[in-house]
């Protein structure tokens, strides 16, 4: 395989399964060392890790509640420590709780926007700080930011702020030679549709109305996001790329 990202260096947040987990892989096969960013379960990212660095790059996870300011702070301390440069951010950390407009409460609202905008802008200028020339970034979005899903007030809002984010980004830092892009999934096969209720109706409803008739697996959604973070896609800047098998095309 050509090793199109070698001696690059990627943070990926919330990598340790689904989406981020996949891109990390992918990305360690085109030679680039990757961090894995975790909140949790230090077990899933060390496996990660292990998995990266038999694809012969370096790998190393950093716990870090992307939520939390401080924690961000510490751990680009600990990146610029250890790997002293970034050329590639991609941030996949994502939080929110489903819930009813008139019921959602202030402490749910507030996490989610804490984890999905607040902390993708500090991951953001944190590593442009550290950023090489040519850097890729590139936000993980949804069909929620667009339509209306049941009880993802919330986190559809959230999305919808990143997507107006990405577009002042790539603005602001295509001076610095950095290109910004989103990634709004559709319906993706991984743990985040077990939230939802009713979800054997609405994984065949999703199937129907997809040309292809299937979900997407996480490597359908790495796939678009790798090719954000190579240099033949430096001419696509401040997009959100819609990759949903088509479900958005039909009533």
């Amino acid at each position: 395989m050509d090793k199109k990202l070698l001696n690059k260096t990627a943070l990926i947040t919330g990598s340790s399964r689904g989406i981020g987990k996949e891109t990390a892989l992918k990305l360690a096969d085109l030679g680039c060392n990757v961090i894995i960013n975790y909140v949790k379960n230090k077990v899933l990212a060390e496996e990660v890790v292990e998995q990266i660095k038999q694809k012969g790059v370096n790998s190393y996870a950093i716990k870090c509640d992307i939520g939390d300011s401080e924690q961000i702070k510490s751990m680009f301390s600990e990146i610029k420590e250890k790997s002293k440069t970034l050329d590639i951010l991609i941030n996949n950390a994502a939080f929110g709780a489903l819930g009813n407009s008139m019921k959602i409460g202030r402490m749910t609202w507030n996490m989610t926007m804490n984890v999905n905008t607040t902390g993708l802008l500090l991951c953001t200028q944190n590593s442009v700080k550290i950023m090489n020339e040519g850097g890729k970034i590139v936000n993980i979005s949804s069909l929620g930011s667009s339509f209306c899903l049941p009880d993802y007030i919330a986190i559809g809002t959230a999305k919808s702020a990143i997507e107006t984010m990405t577009k002042y980004l790539a603005c602001e830092l295509a001076e610095k030679k950095i290109n910004v892009n989103a990634v709004s999934a559709g319906f993706v096969d991984t743990e985040a549709l077990d939230f939802f209720k009713n979800i054997d109706e609405m994984k065949k409803q999703v199937i129907e109305k997809t040309p292809s008739k299937r979900i997407a697996t996480p490597e359908d959604i790495a796939n678009i996001i790798v090719f954000l973070c190579q240099k033949e896609s430096e001419w696509i800047t401040g997009q959100t790329i819609i990759a949903d098998g088509g479900f958005s095309l039909r009533f």
